[in-house]
């Protein structure tokens, strides 16, 4: 199973062992295609890679962190793990139902978010960030975001990206 999807600029290939995968992974990036290459390519399995052997770099919420520079792994507490070397990313494991959904969303962030800074773009986590209300955009067409508090009055101040 494959899906291309252009992930805010980011020409992304996935290829996933199921439909189910899938679509967890378009739940992430969405279904917007492309013309042309891939820029960078996601292969998502029941498997994921090895990490390495020894004790992780970072310790976060989620699980572990192992970084040499070039490549980036992670396992997840609940038994995914994943593998990064732009423009390569692996993420795989023996996990079903929400608790998989939970760990390819927690996964994505910094998976995704390592294939597009190489490029020189930073991925931001939005989810703190509400759509400001459509009496507030200027433009229907340029999709704006805000917190409620940027305003003295409370009233949504927009920021365009």
């Amino acid at each position: 199973m494959e899906l291309e999807v252009d992930m805010a600029g980011l020409r992304l290939g996935a290829t996933a062992g199921s439909a189910a995968d899938l679509e967890l992974v378009r739940r992430v990036v969405g279904n917007t295609p492309f013309d042309g290459s891939a820029d960078a390519f996601l292969v998502v399995d029941d498997v994921g890679p090895a990490v390495p052997e020894r004790p992780p770099d970072f310790r976060g919420p989620y699980g572990e962190h192992w970084d040499d520079g070039t490549t980036h792994w992670f396992r997840h507490h609940w038994g995914l793990t994943a593998r990064v070397s732009p423009p390569h990313a692996w993420i795989g494991g023996p996990v079903s139902g929400h608790r998989r959904w939970v760990m390819v969303r927690n996964s994505m962030l910094f998976v995704l978010a390592r294939l597009v800074l190489v490029r020189g773009r930073f991925l931001l986590h939005g989810a703190a960030a509400p759509p400001c209300s459509s009496s507030a955009r200027a433009a229907p067409a340029s999709p704006r975001w805000c917190t409620p508090r940027t305003r003295p009055d409370g009233s949504c101040a927009p920021t365009t990206w």
